[in-house]
């Protein structure tokens, strides 16, 4: 690892960005936790930095294409299914006196872990994107390897 002084700019651009992006998750994480610090802020803010730092790595091998088409893919995937999900929810559902959330908690109340993975799973495709993008930007390509 270079000193701080030999860095480049980009490289010390790129760790400003994995440092301030996170900011604002940490602060909404610990203002709405009722123990301050949660093993799940530990666990996300572990991640957030390892997938930007497993995108870095993906991007200076020039790998950044194929996994950005990955997770844009599954991004879509996601969002057309939740969406689909709902439609489905409201129309077939829903009579006079439930709303969309009464339905949906009585739906997922015998099944917590499909709603804990599902939305483990958009906020794993979030991260990846935003890091895979950031890195886009900030990390040449070595077309050496």
């Amino acid at each position: 690892m270079k000193s701080w002084k030999n860095r480049g700019f980009k490289k010390r651009a790129l760790e400003y960005v994995y440092f301030f992006s996170i900011a604002p998750f940490l602060a909404m994480f610990f203002t709405l936790s009722e123990n301050r610090l949660t093993m799940f802020i530990f666990f996300f803010t572990a991640s957030f930095y390892f997938i930007l730092i497993a995108c870095e790595f993906l991007t200076k091998r020039g790998l950044n294409k194929a996994f950005k088409e990955f997770f844009n893919l599954l991004w879509n995937y996601e969002t057309a299914f939740v969406f689909c999900y709902g439609l489905y929810t409201y129309l077939y559902k829903i009579d006079g006196q439930k709303t969309l959330s009464n339905v949906i908690t009585a739906m997922f109340s015998g099944h917590p872990w499909t709603l804990i993975f599902g939305i483990g799973l958009l906020v794993f495709t979030v991260i990846f994107r935003f890091a895979l993008s950031v890195t886009d930007l900030l990390v040449e390509v070595k077309p050496d390897i």
